[in-house]
């Protein structure tokens, strides 16, 4: 367990303090189309494989916990790291998020180790502020110094809009031995619609004297309807919720190509470039990244992810693979496993009682206790059934709809995955559940 704390301090802190690292707008948006809150579907969990050149391994899973009572809204997320000497998942992170007033923005995220025989231990924390019009404007990270005692400011980032759905940005990144502390800006060109056709970005050593660094270029399929307002909102509403989320899935919008360009003092030269495919429905299927060869003065194929579908339009796996240039293949890297969980689409605290069932299951993943209930309209008895990753029926409970039912797995089912299945009029629905040590 040491061994895997140690681990992810390692790997995780670099990548919560890079995460506003450019291009930033393009990378961070993440799955627009997955991740909005007016889908009938919502992200369950998310399940992370590498591949060892002989079989997919299991690395980490992520566990998204939802509100009971605004079943769209992600109130946290728990993170599993394997634990390949004992064959078991081990649950070594915990992300809690605090919204303001509303439900609907998030205000505050922190970020704990969970250390056996210790519990919580917050490393991490992010603060989110919104202007009156509801538009992210500014993004704090600090950590926690364990040498201080005390917690350090390591990141801001300040969004800063103009006329219409225009904006810039600009970062700071505090010190870190041997490193200075410095500034990144980001300056946008924008399209028509308000879409983002230029990113230039900037670094300085003291925020007053910057010098370019390199430029994005992006061309949008014809099919794309993003607009400057559609993006902004979609910002304000996901930015804090991508902090652990990868940056490999469907781009916001429809991106068609890009092209990256590096600053060598006198001109600009080719770096790397990104290739997106869609299918017949608009779903993106794959995109090649290339980098920009100076010997053989051509593009070179350096990485391709691959994203399937499953029958309700949701990402079922995102493949990544690298380019063999000697064998001419591509070889599988790692690949992240979508679950993804139905309820009512849009429910909020204003929303009437569905016509269908939503069942509502916290803590999950649990330890020892489950709490289940059931929203309907119907005043019918609710009929549970849990069950085993079998299908083999381990307990059954009947109670009224909103009634809190409490689960107690006996020792013996053991930890693991379970089924829970509310039944009522003919009408059912099923939800997995974690139980762990």
């Amino acid at each position: 367990m040491k061994r895997i704390v140690i681990l992810l301090a390692a790997v995780l802190i670099p990548l919560f303090l890079m995460a506003g690292h450019s291009p930033m707008f393009k990378h961070s948006a993440g799955r627009i189309d997955d991740l909005r809150l007016d889908r009938a579907w919502r992200l369950g969990e998310e399940l992370k494989e590498n591949y060892d050149g002989s079989a997919w391994v299991n690395n980490e899973n992520f566990v998204n916990n939802y509100n009971p009572d605004y079943p769209n809204r992600i109130d946290g997320s728990d993170v599993y790291s394997w634990d390949s000497d004992n064959s078991e998942w081990v649950n070594t992170m915990h992300v809690a998020h605090t919204y303001f007033p509303g439900h609907e923005y998030i205000g505050f995220t922190e970020i704990s180790y969970v250390i056996p025989g210790i519990g919580n231990t917050p490393m991490m924390r992010a603060y989110y502020g919104y202007d009156t019009q509801n538009r992210l404007y500014m993004a704090v990270r600090t950590m926690y110094d364990m040498d201080l005692n005390t917690w350090r400011m390591m990141y801001r980032m300040n969004i800063t809009y103009g006329t219409g759905t225009t904006f810039n940005v600009c970062e700071w990144y505090a010190a870190d031995d041997p490193d200075p502390a410095y500034w990144f800006r980001m300056n946008f060109t924008f399209d028509a619609q308000g879409r983002i056709v230029n990113e230039l970005r900037q670094n300085s050593p003291d925020s007053l004297n910057w010098v370019d660094e390199e430029q994005t270029s992006y061309v949008y399929h014809p099919h794309d309807n993003m607009t400057g307002a559609s993006f902004i909102s979609y910002v304000a509403h996901n930015l804090p919720l991508l902090m652990l989320q990868d940056e490999g899935g469907p781009e916001y919008g429809m991106i068609a190509s890009d092209i990256t360009q590096q600053w060598t003092g006198t001109t600009w030269v080719d770096d790397y470039q990104e290739i997106y495919t869609y299918n017949d429905q608009d779903k993106l299927t794959q995109i090649i990244s290339q980098s920009w060869d100076t010997s053989w003065r051509d593009w070179i194929n350096d990485e391709q992810t691959t994203f399937s579908y499953d029958t309700n339009g949701n990402t079922h796996q995102i493949t990544n693979a690298w380019w063999d240039d000697f064998g001419q293949i591509w070889h599988p890297e790692d690949r992240k496993t979508d679950t993804w969980e139905q309820y009512t689409a849009g429910q909020d605290e204003t929303s009437p009682a569905p016509e269908q069932l939503v069942l509502s299951i916290y803590p999950n993943p649990f330890k020892n206790r489950l709490t289940s209930s059931v929203q309907t309209k119907s005043h019918q008895p609710v009929h549970y059934s849990l069950y085993n990753s079998k299908g083999q029926l381990l307990e059954s409970k009947t109670a009224l709809p909103n009634q809190p039912v409490s689960w107690q797995p006996e020792t013996r089912h053991g930890a693991g995955i379970y089924l829970l299945k509310a039944e009522q009029d003919g009408q059912s629905v099923t939800r997995k559940v974690m139980q762990v040590h």
